[in-house]
This record gives C-alpha cells, sequence and structure tokens, in this order.
C-alpha cells in the first residue's frame, strides 16, 4: 500500500514492504502510448527526482542507483527515467538482475477514472517508492491529479515542484530535439545541445570572454560508457585546479558512427557525460558549474572531436 504525500505536509510510514515492479517488456503498454513519450517522461521523471532529493535515504549523496543490465538497452522509457536522476546528481552503477539493495525501477500502467484514461506511474530506488497519477491534457502533455504516494521512508514535510506544470515550463522540459532552422533555434536533446548538427554551443554567451586553463580528453572504449579508473587521477586533479567564484567545467561527449542509430549514438553520449559530471561532483566540483554538451551522430564527420571520448575543458574569468 501507498501512503499518500499532501502538498507541503508528507507523513511516510517506514519499513512498510515494498513489492519491486521492475519495468519489463510489455509493462509499459502500448509503445505508441502518450506514458512513453520523451516529451511526457521528461517532466514526470523531473517531479519524482525533485521528491526523492529531499528523501534522505535516496538522496543522490546518500545512495549509487543500481541499474539492471537487462533493461539498459531494452527499455527506452526506463532509460529516461536513468537519464533525468543522473542530470540531478544520482551515480549509477550496473548490476545483474535481481542483485542489489538499490535497484532503480519504475513501473507504468494506464487505467481509467469515471470515463476519464490517467496514466499511473511507480518510480522506486530499492525499497522506497513513489506514486503518482498524471491526466492527459489536450496538448498532448500531463498534468498531475491529486497527491504522490509513498512506501519505504519517512519525512516531516516536503515541497513539490508546482512550476513544473506552467505551460512554459513543460515547453522547455520536453523539448522535441529539433531544429529551427526559421528562428536559428539550437537543436537539444534530453536538455542538452548536439554540436553534430548546431553551427555553436548553446553556451556561447556564457563561454565568452573565458579562458581555457586546462583541457583534457577522456577517451571511452567504442561503444561503451565505461570510464577508465585511471581517469579519477585526472578528473580530481582539475578539481584541485577549480576556483568557486570564477571557473566552469563544460564537458563535449562524443559518439561518432559508432553505434548503428542516431537515437544508441545520443544515449551513449548523454551516458559519458554523466559518468565524468558525477566523478567531477564527487571531487568537489559544484554541479551547478558544469555545463555539458553532446557530439553525436550515426555518420562519420567532426575530425575535431573524439569519436568516442569527452572533451573536459576548465574555463576562467580573466
Amino acid at each position: 500500500m501507498f501512503f499518500s504525500l499532501p502538498v507541503n505536509q508528507v507523513r511516510m510510514k517506514l519499513g512498510i514492504p515494498i513489492l519491486l515492479v521492475l519495468l519489463l517488456a510489455g509493462c509499459a503498454g502500448n509503445g505508441g502510448s502518450i506514458a512513453g513519450s520523451k516529451r511526457v517522461v521528461s517532466v514526470v521523471a523531473q517531479d519524482f527526482v525533485h521528491v526523492f532529493k529531499q528523501i534522505p535515504e535516496v538522496a543522490p549523496t546518500a545512495v549509487t542507483l543500481q541499474l539492471d543490465r537487462s533493461l539498459i538497452d531494452n527499455e527506452p522509457l526506463w532509460r529516461n527515467f536513468v537519464h533525468t536522476f543522473t542530470r540531478n546528481g544520482y551515480k549509477t552503477e550496473q548490476v545483474s538482475a535481481g542483485d542489489g539493495d538499490n535497484r532503480f525501477w519504475v513501473h507504468t500502467f494506464e487505467r481509467q477514472k469515471e470515463g476519464t484514461g490517467l496514466l499511473v506511474y511507480e518510480v522506486g530506488i530499492g525499497s522506497i517508492g513513489l506514486r503518482r497519477e498524471y491526466i492527459p491534457t489536450e496538448s498532448g502533455k500531463v498534468k498531475p491529479l491529486g497527491t504522490m504516494y509513498v512506501k519505504g521512508a519517512e519525512l516531516d514535510s516536503i515541497d513539490f515542484d508546482e512550476s513544473l506544470w506552467s505551460e512554459s515550463a513543460r515547453d522547455e522540459n520536453t523539448d522535441n530535439g529539433e531544429s529551427n532552422p526559421a528562428t536559428g533555434t539550437l537543436s537539444t536533446s534530453n536538455g542538452i545541445g548536439n554540436l553534430a548538427v548546431n553551427d555553436r554551443s548553446v553556451f556561447e554567451d556564457e563561454l565568452l570572454g573565458l579562458v581555457d586553463v586546462d583541457e583534457r580528453i577522456l577517451v571511452f572504449p567504442e561503444a561503451t560508457a565505461d570510464l577508465d579508473p585511471d581517469y579519477g587521477k585526472i578528473l580530481k586533479l582539475v578539481a584541485e585546479q577549480f576556483e568557486q567564484d570564477s571557473d566552469l567545467v563544460y564537458l563535449v561527449a562524443c559518439s561518432i558512427a559508432e553505434l548503428p542509430t542516431l537515437e544508441d549514438a545520443e544515449r551513449l553520449a548523454i551516458d559519458r557525460i554523466e559518468r565524468v559530471r558525477a566523478q567531477l561532483v564527487e571531487a568537489g566540483i559544484p554541479d551547478d558549474r558544469i555545463r555539458t554538451e553532446g557530439c553525436w551522430s550515426d555518420a562519420p564527420g567532426m575530425p575535431h572531436m573524439p569519436r568516442h571520448g569527452v572533451v573536459l575543458t576548465l574555463k576562467r574569468k580573466p
């Protein structure tokens, strides 16, 4: 049983047993359902991560998400949730099916209420789970219906980010990744610009005038996001040079002509970004001083960029 979380005042009961329901093939229903669309998953995942970050037992600094290897390549909806959590500071590790106490799980289904189709999401880290229902809008987006429900944790109070449900916020969080040549809008996907199609960085204005203090190229094994353990020493050296008042770290992660589809290349580039970002944060660099961008393509090109690596630049105000 899930217990409800009233807005701004949450009472959770500790120790309630939970059935871990992993998102397996078929659980998400019809693949064309709005429940699995990127524009919906993006904002719903942010709704969940905002609450999880306030639960001490599963805050980003307290837990490493354990990811079922069998789902990584086969479940896009689950993978999109993972990306949102890693962008919010969560570290991850891969485990075999059934292993680990902090397994990350997602379950979604549709149900009818008074003739209206509702989308139900259940998301959890180990034995702590959250559940919320959403109602589709005429614009193809969603909004929450009622409060959130919880199992397995206890808090005195909690705040929801209601700004997620404004029209402007939903538009910002659900960019479909397409560029608009008429207006010069830069192409982004999952909030990350792709330099393989953009003619400039989405951070161009912010980076203008900064000088390069250090630059490193971290090469990954082809078609993987496995970070060489030796790079941890390099990232610590970067962190030692970092000056809180003046510096930014700019990351560009690439996957060029190493995977058969553009979607796979995008996912791999973003996974590489998050691996490097997580280690930089662990080394002491604030997450809000890290800027991330991608460079992914399923065809050759971009000879000035590494095919399967991350370019790290430490930048400073002169």
